[in-house]
């Protein structure tokens, strides 16, 4: 049978220049001046679809440089979403719950994105209205909050005195599972055509299909192997590293711990078919690092029946090994480090 996996990357186009201050028009006489870093963000949110407020001021200030008290940050959102660069809308969850306000792109945001070479000029503006109506939108937030923890992490080591030689500049891809579908091509088990039905043009057309075998190879479909919540991709320079793919998985608790040996399995699969690409699982657990108000506990009795259950197999260990699937699991702040160290092994030597 022919299988093979097929990666289709869809990256944003690259920033020709941008100005440093854009002037958008507003009803009347109203104008907004936005600034580099604002369409820097800007671009940051529309690759990440969605973000809560306190993650946008995080980046804002800690990888745009800019100094802004969070108050003013807020106030300045507002204005942004006045102009339609940016839409939002709140979260709350029971009385005790979680409460923040999440935001998406604009539609006049996405024309900036466009105007500045950070998108394409095909870009479909209709995906953007579903953004924040996403049906499990805590999980999805909490798996951003892990992305950002990772950056901050190999943000921090990269400013580390013996790591100054290292290359500033993005090391690794933050990339959505819909941009990088893993998939692969099965061919569907040929079976005879039934030559007894009527009509003789059914009967030559049936004849054809069963004699020919090139036709016969042809049929089949694409599946997917495994969706991960999230993906960061490191490309190395020199021709000898192997292309990095870390897939993070967030485990709420909810999941049994058969469905995440399941998904192991899979992505055994997937470090298989595709053996030219350094593959990793990320399981991460969230904890009260990303907010006070969800009382998660002691996750260290789940991370231990996680491991268990994936290492404590030998058959499981065995396949893992044959493959050079790397897995890890850990809670969310401690996600941070163990990301690292597999996307950038050199700024732990």
């Amino acid at each position: 049978m022919f299988i093979k996996v097929i990666f289709k990357i869809n990256l944003k186009g690259v920033c020709k220049r941008l100005d440093d201050v854009s002037v958008i028009k507003g009803k009347g006489r109203s104008r907004l001046e936005v600034k580099t870093s604002e369409i820097l963000l800007l671009e940051y949110l529309e690759r990440h679809r969605l973000l809560t407020m306190a993650q946008l001021y995080k980046y804002f200030t800690q990888f745009l440089g800019e100094e802004i008290k969070e108050y003013s940050f807020k106030n300045r959102l507002r204005r942004l979403e006045e102009f339609k660069l940016v839409r939002s809308s709140s979260f709350a969850e029971g009385f005790d719950g979680e409460r923040f306000k999440c935001c998406s792109i604009g539609t006049c945001g996405i024309n900036l994105l466009i105007e500045n070479g950070l998108l394409f000029e095909d870009y479909n503006k209709n995906q953007i209205y579903q953004l924040l109506e996403k049906k499990n939108k805590l999980h999805f937030l909490y798996t951003q909050e892990v992305v950002l923890n990772i950056m901050c992490t190999t943000k921090q080591r990269l400013s580390l005195p013996q790591y100054k030689h290292c290359s500033q500049t993005k090391l690794y891809s933050s990339l959505s599972p819909s941009h990088v579908p893993y998939e692969m091509w099965i061919e569907k088990t040929s079976k005879p055509v039934a030559m007894f039905n009527k009509g003789a043009a059914h009967a030559r057309a049936a004849q054809f299909i069963n004699n020919n075998q090139q036709y016969k190879k042809t049929t089949g479909n694409w599946v997917t192997i495994i969706r991960p919540d999230w993906i960061l991709k490191r490309e190395f320079d020199n021709q000898g590293q192997k292309t990095r793919y870390l897939n993070i998985e967030l485990d709420t608790g909810t999941e049994p711990l058969e469905q995440l040996e399941d998904k192991v399995w899979r992505y055994c699969i997937l470090a298989e078919q595709d053996s030219d690409s350094k593959h990793g699982v990320l399981f991460v657990l969230p904890d009260e690092s990303f907010s006070k108000r969800t009382k998660y506990g002691d996750r260290s009795q789940r991370i231990t029946n996680i491991r268990e259950k994936i290492f404590n197999d030998p058959f499981m260990a065995d396949r893992i090994k044959k493959v050079n699937l790397a897995v890890g699991v850990i809670s969310l702040r401690n996600a941070g480090v163990v990301a690292t160290k597999f996307l950038v092994p050199e700024l732990f030597k």
